[in-house]
């Protein structure tokens, strides 16, 4: 596994939390921060669903919320972005590029596979 600095959990909508009861990426993120030592940070990446549709479909976009964004917790840093299920390669190539411009070395993704 590559050094990393920081992990981050990939925020799902409420509605969908609530009815399977447990955010997902959250336990990911506490167990895997647990065995390797890497601190996370859950409050970084917002969502919000834009419209009565999106909720219902479960699309929400994604944004950097700026009072982590102030001081410099960003530079050069090793992000790992980590969900439960692969998301669109728009909303992760859009993450990625805000947190490269706040100066973060590198984002990688992880998600959760099962073999079948």
């Amino acid at each position: 596994m590559p050094p990393v600095d920081l992990l981050i959990p990939l925020p799902e909508l409420f509605s969908r939390s609530k009815a399977r009861g447990f955010w997902f990426a959250l336990i990911l993120v506490k167990k895997w921060s647990r065995l390797t030592r890497t601190p996370y940070n859950k409050d970084l990446i917002g969502i919000e669903a834009t419209a009565s549709q999106c909720v219902e479909m479960n699309i929400a976009s994604y944004y950097l919320k700026p009072r982590y964004l102030s001081a410099d917790l960003l530079q050069n840093k090793r992000i790992v972005i980590v969900m439960p299920l692969m998301q669109s390669k728009y909303v992760l190539h859009l993450l990625a590029s805000q947190l490269k411009s706040h100066g973060v070395r590198w984002v990688a993704y992880w998600s959760l596979t099962r073999k079948t």
